[in-house]
């Protein structure tokens, strides 16, 4: 395999294998008005089942490096399945506590899933490592825009509680996905074969990789903190939201999808726009315009709401590839230790925006925690400024 040269069938699989998994880890958004009101939970409840599937993520580094030494596919497969399982049997949760557990199952294996993948896509993207992730980005935003439609099409076709249905449909792509990569990976789980240079690299403490790119980390954990207040709370909070405000649970579905898919564009076209026009460039303009967007959202006339939603959609989920590039770049010798921390990054600043809007939603109102969402995600801009130093003082 030519390292340099752009893989588009193996990214392009790897991309769908994201699809899969999230639209699996993505039926909760869509479904929670109709668990909410058959488990008469709160907003806080809610925004608490956020903690739970992000929870697992504080083991991020400990995951990668164990599943350093696996087969990515065999890893990413098993985590397509497990998650599909979990998911499958939110509507049917008898409790809170049963919710919550299958729930948590899924934010574990997501972890599995989130780790490996994004360094499957660097190894496949040759010298176009923004261009891969903006395919992989895709895969998931794709994913969250379909989600809706397959979970509510799945409780009208089969009933709340038989959505398990489509759990073979994950265990048939996962079987597809093994045979695609396992000629290129290795098999053997005997620790002793690993490849000497690959074990060496693996056995860089992950103490020394925090302390050499701590301020890179810290910079690109208030970029993603800035990205998730907008992103992540409309994921979230958006179904719910316009209920609140009238809106019926078929036009809300509508409307997250419509959202994700405008947040597909925007991830698709960020990766060659970075590698094109320079990381920072791209980063600057959307944590620029996010902010703004959001308001105009929420106070401009009705008739201007599906047009904000697309756009606020397009620019805010756009520095995910961007973010995720620049770490794969910054990483020095181990890629799957860096991922791991980005992964726990990006799922704690979820997990705290989304759990931040539902106590204030409950305090509250949800309008005015989104507009608090939307004065958090002012202060990314500032932060991109520094990425560019932050990640030279990290490869020192």
């Amino acid at each position: 395999m030519d390292k340099k040269k752009f893989n588009l069938p193996s990214v392009v699989a790897i991309s769908a294998s994201h699809f899969f998994h999230d639209v699996y880890s993505y039926f909760l958004p869509p479904a929670l008005p109709i668990i909410k009101e058959a488990l008469k939970i709160s907003y806080s409840q809610a925004g608490m089942l956020s903690i739970f599937q992000r929870f697992p993520a504080i083991l991020n580094p400990f995951i990668g490096s164990y599943i350093s030494k696996k087969p990515s596919s065999l890893i990413i497969a098993l985590s397509i399945v497990a998650t599909a399982i979990s998911m499958c049997f939110i509507t049917a949760a008898p409790s809170y506590v049963v919710l919550s557990l299958l729930i948590l199952i899924m934010g574990l294996s997501s972890c599995f899933f989130h780790i490996p993948a994004p360094v499957m896509i660097r190894r496949y993207s040759g010298n176009r490592t923004g261009t891969g992730m903006s395919f992989y980005m895709a895969g998931g935003e794709l994913a969250r825009a379909a989600a809706p439609f397959v979970i509510l099409g799945a409780i009208f076709l089969f009933g709340i509680t038989k959505v398990y249905y489509l759990i073979p449909f994950a265990a048939i792509f996962g079987l597809f996905f093994i045979f695609k990569f396992k000629k290129d990976e290795n098999w053997n789980f005997n620790a002793k074969d690993i490849d000497p240079q690959k074990k060496e690299e693996l056995e860089e403490p992950f103490l020394k990789v925090i302390g050499r790119m701590k301020l890179f980390f810290f910079t690109i954990f208030m970029i993603m903190m800035s990205k998730a207040s907008i992103a992540a709370t409309l994921n979230a909070f958006l179904p719910v939201y316009l209920t609140s405000t009238g809106s019926s649970l078929w036009f809300s579905g509508i409307s997250l999808s419509v959202l994700q898919v405008a947040g597909a564009a925007g991830t698709i076209l960020a990766g060659p726009v970075s590698d094109r026009f320079g990381k920072n460039n791209t980063l600057l303009v959307s944590t620029f315009f996010t902010p703004i967007l959001m308001f105009l959202f929420l106070f401009l006339d009705s008739s201007f709401l599906m047009l904000t939603i697309i756009l606020t959609g397009f620019i805010a989920f756009s520095p995910a590839p961007v973010a995720m590039a620049y770490v794969q770049e910054a990483s020095g010798k181990n890629h799957t230790v860096c991922s791991s921390i980005y992964m726990m990054i990006d799922f704690s600043t979820i997990a705290i925006s989304i759990i931040l809007t539902g106590i204030l939603g409950d305090f509250f109102n949800l309008k005015t925690a989104f507009v608090c969402c939307g004065i958090i995600s002012c202060f990314g801009f500032p932060f991109v400024l520094l990425l560019r130093k932050s990640k030279h003082v990290s490869n020192k």
